[in-house]
């Protein structure tokens, strides 16, 4: 008779290791959800924290602001506003936070080549539940007459820059989640370099585009929603470039400017492609070129 209790022995402790560290990992992944709730539970601790920075107020020999300034954002689980302020005052900060759950630095460096970087990122932690939303606020007044460009990263966030009358000489954004805008709201006294928003994941509206008057506006959406405002005092010709993989992107063109597509957009009722005008215009209208590369995307003309 063959004798299978010797077997059935293995095969019980081995179950019974198996079921040994199942329960122990289990029990690891208890402990951290628990430790990252309490942390995450604990009364928020709320902080406010005020700067002003004297940054070089030039003006060129004909007339116009000079400056080559920086101002680099990374925000995260905040609301943002830029508000332009009157010529000749410092930059002006006001964050409202929550110094239990998000890390606030910032830096600021002296000099023609001046530059201010700010950052409010979420602090690592081992649970897998969040708190939710958050009260996070971020005011920053910019001086006019000023000459700088706009950098940085805007993640799980609402922003709202009011960029109109500033001497920016270029922006390079990128952004989540969240609802976001840029808004022109009158003519720069420079006309501005180039325009570069990286929309990753959320809902972007940028108007007023040719009251900055950029000779590139390079926008790329990986998914999510724009709506680019090309509307303005355009001041001279532009190259507009839109990359889209995933979404849907709408362009408001003022009818007195002349545009010139290359590529695959909605005219209304109909697709129009590579060559056309969009617009005669007046003989001395700036022509804007709009170049699109779109996949599982929808571009329209309104």
């Amino acid at each position: 008779m063959e004798r299978t209790d010797g077997r059935r022995s293995s095969w019980k402790w081995g179950c019974s290791g198996c079921a040994a560290v199942a329960g122990v990992f289990v029990a690891l992944l208890v402990v951290l959800a628990a430790v990252g709730w309490l942390v995450d539970g604990a009364p928020a601790e709320l902080a406010r924290e005020t700067g002003r920075h004297d940054v070089p107020f030039a003006m060129a020999d004909d007339g116009r602001p000079s400056g080559r300034g920086r101002i680099v954002l990374n925000v995260a689980g905040a609301t943002l506003d830029i508000v332009p302020g009157p010529a000749g005052v410092p930059i002006l900060t006001e964050v409202d936070y929550d110094a239990t759950r998000f890390d606030l630095t910032e830096s600021f460096r002296e000099g023609p080549d001046w530059s201010y970087e700010l950052s409010l990122v979420r602090k690592p932690h081992f649970g897998f539940f969040s708190r939710g939303e958050t009260d996070n606020r971020i005011r920053i007044v910019v001086p006019r007459g000023v000459g700088f460009r706009l950098e940085g990263q805007l993640d799980v966030s609402t922003s709202r820059l009011e960029l109109g009358g500033l001497s920016l000489t270029s922006v390079d954004l990128a952004t989540n989640v969240g609802t976001h805008e840029l808004r022109f709201g009158e003519p720069s006294p420079v006309p501005m370099e180039r325009l570069a928003v990286e929309n990753r994941a959320g809902r972007v509206a940028i108007v007023g585009t040719g009251n900055a008057s950029p000779v590139e506006v390079e926008i790329s959406q990986a998914a999510g929603r724009l709506d680019l405002d090309l509307r303005g005092a355009w001041r001279r010709d532009a190259t507009v470039r839109l990359d889209c993989k995933v979404g849907a992107i709408d362009v408001r063109v003022a009818a007195d400017v002349r545009l010139d597509v290359d590529g695959p957009i909605d005219f209304g009722d109909r697709m129009d492609t590579a060559g056309l005008s969009s617009s005669e215009g007046r003989a001395a209208s700036p022509t804007l070129r709009l170049e699109l590369d779109t996949r599982l995307c929808t571009a329209r003309v309104l």
